[in-house]
């Protein structure tokens, strides 16, 4: 009963230098909890099943990179002022019908809450310690966008790169069945519910690791009313240690559930310095033809310092050096947490 009981202050203290003040109960959820309930250890089998996917993400990178399609209308996303617009999307190859959302870029490729290297980056990190079917942040590719896959042969107004006849930007997988949430954490039904604990953990977990920094109620989703507890990020652009973010609201770049998932952990340990070094490459354009700009396999970092890298007839975009030296220090530092019980895992 007293190791019980020196768990549960340790875990009480974890949470109030994790978490704001303003957001801390009286009532700390103990992780023992969690166990005597069933929570589930391990992950879900890499079997594709999702009422928010449209198709599987493996697909989704492969055919929003280099897939035949038709754009057949588009409308303003929401009210940001980064141009994001929702899309409705035809796949030729296969012939099917999906809704995308079309985030162009800036000029410079790398803008405050226009970044397409943190938003593809951001999605790639996840794959770090979760199965497709457990994602978090939806499929995101890059994409350069041409005047005739735009139904009615649309003008491009501005194009990205001189001589490109193309807009260079981000397109991403719209979530399906899915709602604004009131609320993200509710510890109560945290230690009631495994399935919620263990997604949100997840969730939690993916947005601490790229240091998201814009919790505005818009940037997050959660499953629609009579599905599993599921919570999503689908705008993660401000991420990965800028000097810019939003601190008007509470952030996820902190831990703020009362534990982490094992299996998450685990997953961790395994990675090598290299695996994270991956992530300096996540999108590369090459010229093809005059005015055609392709999405390519990725080649060696053109240069490690920076995260924009034009060289001859390719463009290319990663984390620079730095911010994965601090994605892996973030990772090192969680894993001593853990072993030395400064974080509790279920």
């Amino acid at each position: 009963m007293r190791l019980l009981a020196r768990r549960s202050i340790q875990l009480i203290l974890l949470i109030s230098s994790l978490v704001p003040s303003s957001t801390l109960t009286a009532d700390a959820v103990e992780p023992a909890a969690l166990r005597s309930r069933g929570a589930a250890r391990g992950h879900t089998s890499n079997v594709f099943m999702s009422a928010h996917w449209p198709i599987d993400p493996v697909r989704a990178e492969r055919l929003l990179e280099r897939g035949r399609l038709r754009i057949l209308a588009t409308e303003h996303a929401g009210r940001g002022v980064t141009g994001a617009r929702r899309v409705d999307l035809a796949l030729l190859e296969p012939r099917i019908r999906i809704t995308a959302k079309w985030k162009p870029s800036t000029r410079r490729l790398d803008a405050f809450n226009n970044s397409p290297r943190r938003e593809i980056a951001a999605y790639e990190v996840q794959k770090l310690f979760l199965d497709p079917r457990d994602y978090v942040i939806p499929t995101s590719r890059l994409r350069c966008l041409r005047p005739g896959e735009f139904a009615g042969g649309r003008r491009i107004r501005e194009t990205t790169v001189r001589g490109a006849n193309c807009r260079i930007g981000v397109l991403s997988i719209w979530l399906q069945s899915v709602t604004l949430p009131d609320e993200i954490l509710d510890r109560e039904r945290f230690l009631r519910r495994p399935d919620y604990a263990r997604r949100l953990a997840d969730f939690n977990l993916a947005m601490y690791l790229i240091e998201h920094a814009d919790g505005r109620r818009g940037n997050f989703l959660i499953s629609a009313h009579g599905l599993p507890p599921r919570v999503f990020s689908v705008d993660n652009g401000v991420s990965f240690g800028g000097f810019l973010y939003n601190w008007f609201v509470p952030n996820w770049k902190k831990l703020r559930v009362p534990a982490l998932r094992e299996a998450s952990i685990d997953r961790l340990r395994r990675l090598t310095h290299a695996d994270v070094e991956r992530l300096g490459v996540v999108g590369q354009l090459e010229w093809r033809r005059p005015g055609h700009l392709v999405n390519v396999p990725h080649t060696r970092n053109l240069d490690p310092e920076e995260g924009v890298r034009l060289e001859g007839g390719t463009i290319q975009i990663g984390l620079d050096e730095d911010e994965i030296e601090d994605l892996w220090r973030r990772i090192e530092h969680l894993r001593d947490a853990v072993d030395q019980g400064r974080v509790d895992v279920f």
